[in-house]
């Protein structure tokens, strides 16, 4: 058998299948896909005040950006492509979700960007967890952010 063609199974394979079908089904819904990308928001808001919150529980739905690493995850933190499988995988063989380490997050309203955990979310997500410990620094803005707005909606909301 030749090794470059081994299909994949298990968890990871079931992630890589959901995040294709829902890239499909956010095309023709023409609904964001991409994470955000925390310094796009950042400079587009003039964000620059910030304040440590701790460690909290965070509503993993509503951690939609990361910090450096938007390309390899969907905005549901489904995995993009079989070149995370590896560290992905140890993540998901370590333990149950309300085990994993805190990840690190800022928060922008309402919504959050991965700085440090994007497996870690990746993973508990994918398993239904609907929340997940972080330790969080939150930056103050006067605009109201949700989850579901998409880059352009929040680029002119910061107009």
């Amino acid at each position: 058998m030749n090794q470059t063609f081994v299909s994949e199974s298990g968890e990871f394979a079931q992630a890589r299948k959901q995040a294709v079908f829902e890239g499909w089904r956010n095309f023709i819904t023409r609904q964001p896909n991409t994470l955000l990308s925390f310094e796009t928001v950042r400079q587009a808001l003039g964000l620059q005040d910030m304040e440590r919150r701790g460690l909290q529980d965070v509503e993993i739905d509503k951690i939609v950006g990361s910090v450096g690493r938007d390309w390899e995850f969907t905005r549901t933190f489904l995995p993009k492509s079989s070149f995370i499988r590896d560290r992905w995988q140890q993540i998901a063989d370590l333990s149950p979700c309300q085990d994993v380490p805190p990840v690190l997050v800022y928060k922008v309203s309402d919504i959050y960007f991965v700085v440090d955990g994007h497996h870690r979310v990746s993973v508990c997500r994918s398993r239904g967890a609907k929340n997940i410990k972080a330790f969080v620094i939150e930056y103050t803005t006067a605009v109201s952010i949700d989850k579901d707005d998409s880059l352009n909606t929040i680029l002119q909301k910061g107009k």
